[in-house]
């Protein structure tokens, strides 16, 4: 596969970049003043609807952490856009990749199996005692619904976790060449 006259097996780098180029100079300048001034507008108007200002405070986070995540894409783009050598190093590149994914792939299939494990354990940790002394919440969810939201919450902390590595991994294979 030809990628701006360079020999590549990384069909997602390809795909990422024939995106982003079809971007011009005008619009990719248009959406980083989006990201710098919308995220702000929406916290003044939401600053107007919302009372509680806890709740604003996540609504901040949460939008200041998803341009953060778009930024960081940005940056990736600019660098899978730079050259990334000679044949040969190529040729090191993939097999750095290929054995990291398989690296990667036998090491969360034990996490995963590890995760069941805890994930049984800490329901019964939870079931077995009051969660919460908060008696209204206990009377309408129950120890057992209780106990099982936070198993949830514990697979999805793992899950996300998973994700962090996976793509940490994604993106330093792919970047140091270049």
């Amino acid at each position: 596969m030809d990628l701006n006259g360079e020999k590549t097996k990384d069909h997602t780098v390809y795909r990422i970049l024939n995106f982003y180029n079809k971007f011009d100079a005008t619009e990719l300048r248009n959406i980083k003043y989006a990201m710098i001034f919308v995220p702000i507008l929406i916290l003044i108007i939401l600053n107007l609807i919302i009372e509680t200002k806890t709740i604003l405070i996540i609504c901040g986070v949460n939008i200041f952490s998803l341009v953060a995540l778009i930024y960081a894409i940005l940056i990736l783009i600019d660098i899978l856009s730079k050259e990334t050598g000679n044949d040969r190093m190529l040729e090191i590149a993939d097999a750095i990749r290929d054995g990291s994914e398989g690296f990667f792939l036998t090491q969360y299939s034990t996490i995963f199996q590890l995760s069941i494990v805890f994930g049984v354990a800490i329901f019964l940790f939870y079931i077995g005692r009051e969660v919460t002394p908060d008696e209204i919440l206990k009377n309408i969810l129950g120890n057992t619904v209780i106990s099982i939201i936070i198993v949830i919450s514990f697979f999805i902390g793992a899950l996300c976790s998973a994700i962090s590595g996976y793509t940490g991994m994604w993106v330093s294979v792919r970047t140091n060449i270049r």
